[in-house]
């Protein structure tokens, strides 16, 4: 299996304007309508994953993370190279080169989170597509975050990204083939399955939840501040409409 990697890179390209490292640049986040002025922190891929990003920190404190090109393919996404003379204000430059090392740190701790899981979930490269009238069928492994104590509640916490492990036809969501998809696999007998229904306002969905598989490392503290939270699997349908093979997946 070829693992994923993250790594920084030279530049990227969006509409045949290149964007490096330490450039100057207005930019306006789609989602939220939010704008503001800072500079290119550094570029990275995800060669497996979700391609060249950019992370940029803003005058005003704020970071936009892992800004894509297809972000700018959506509405409300723009950006601006600016002058490179317009200096970041007093005070920002020495605080901008701290939080680029943080991002950093982050990063190499990405690409160790992601290699986990690539050994652990991750099949070949091929990257599966569900079709017209289809759904795919993915693996995903979930911790619980919430804290009772504050009133938050998160109980399907992702801790991976989505591995395909099949393929249905149709829009319907049926145990039958959550279970077809796992039968036969050692590990997974080793496991009870529950379908859970949760298919109401702001619910989870239907989805074939695992017992605990094990527990993830020290450096990872829920909201609570639990250490070392344990974690499962969950099979579920349309989480994705394309993603890499696990290694149990069945074309």
């Amino acid at each position: 299996m070829t693992t994923a990697t993250i790594h920084t890179i030279e530049a990227l390209e969006i509409n045949e304007q290149r964007i490096t490292p330490g450039r100057r640049i207005r930019y306006t986040e789609g989602q939220c309508n939010a704008e503001g002025i800072g500079t290119v922190a550094f570029v990275s891929e995800r060669t497996r994953w979700t391609g060249p990003s950019l992370t940029i920190l803003i005058d005003d404190g704020r970071i936009f993370r892992d800004i894509t090109q297809s972000d700018f393919q959506g509405p409300g996404h723009r950006f601006e190279l600016l002058d490179d003379s317009i200096p970041m204000p007093d005070g920002r430059c020495q605080v901008a080169q701290v939080e680029t090392q943080q991002l950093r740190a982050r990063v190499e701790a990405d690409q160790k989170e992601l290699d986990r899981w690539n050994a652990e979930l991750g099949g070949d490269e091929k990257i599966i597509t569900a079709g017209d009238g289809e759904m795919l069928l993915t693996i995903r492994a979930y911790r619980d975050d919430s804290d009772s104590q504050s009133d938050y509640f998160c109980g399907h916490y992702g801790v991976s990204n989505p591995y395909a492990i099949g393929i249905v036809k149709g829009r319907t969501r049926r145990e039958s083939a959550a279970r077809k998809a796992i039968a036969g696999v050692p590990e997974f007998e080793a496991l009870r399955w529950d379908w859970e229904k949760e298919d109401y306002s702001m619910g989870h969905g239907l989805f074939l939840q695992s017992t605990v598989v094990g527990s993830l490392g020290e450096e990872v503290e829920t909201y609570s501040g639990l250490t070392a939270p344990p974690y499962w699997y969950e099979i579920q349908y349309g989480q994705a409409s394309f993603a890499p093979a696990s290694k149990w997946y069945k074309g």
